[in-house]
């Protein structure tokens, strides 16, 4: 369950996407894929580049990234380790996004969900186009988080 600022719920940003997916592995081995974030660019073709002072993400910690060709400033502020990690955006134009993700898992294989919502000037007027875009681009995402975790599971 996202932790949504109030001005952010899905009920009252212009853009809102959920993404899920369905990942045969315990959380233990998806959570490194999430939080590694400065591999990111490796295998997440939304993510430019990645700058990020700590390690990996953790409370607190801060990062700048490229992402749908957008430079965004972001916060990690929830961290559940193995069930949720939820962070800030900030960009141009007064943007700003709020996005998650969470696992679940039933004893065999985890429910992985990303969710997004954006405010702002920008998605106001792109309402339409951007949503889809959002949408597709993070469809992208827990498809590749889904090849990460397999092929790591077939020493690939």
């Amino acid at each position: 369950m996202m932790h949504w600022p109030e001005d952010m719920t899905p009920q009252r940003a212009p853009i809102y996407a959920l993404n899920e997916i369905i990942i045969p592995a315990e959380p233990a081995r998806i959570w490194p894929w999430l939080i590694q974030a400065k591999r990111w660019p490796e295998w997440y073709s939304n993510c430019a580049w990645m700058r990020l002072d700590a390690e990996e993400l953790g409370p607190g910690v801060e990062f700048t990234w490229k992402t749908f060709g957008v430079v965004v400033r972001s916060k990690v502020l929830v961290f559940e380790p193995n069930v949720a990690i939820e962070w800030d955006g900030k960009g141009p134009a007064g943007l700003r996004a709020y996005h998650g993700w969470h696992i679940a898992y039933d004893g065999h294989e985890s429910h992985v969900v990303t969710e997004e919502t954006q405010a702002g000037i920008l998605p106001s007027v792109g309402r339409a186009f951007l949503t889809g875009n959002l949408k597709r681009g993070h469809q992208i995402w827990v498809e590749s988080l889904k090849r990460q975790v397999i092929g790591e599971a077939a020493g690939a």
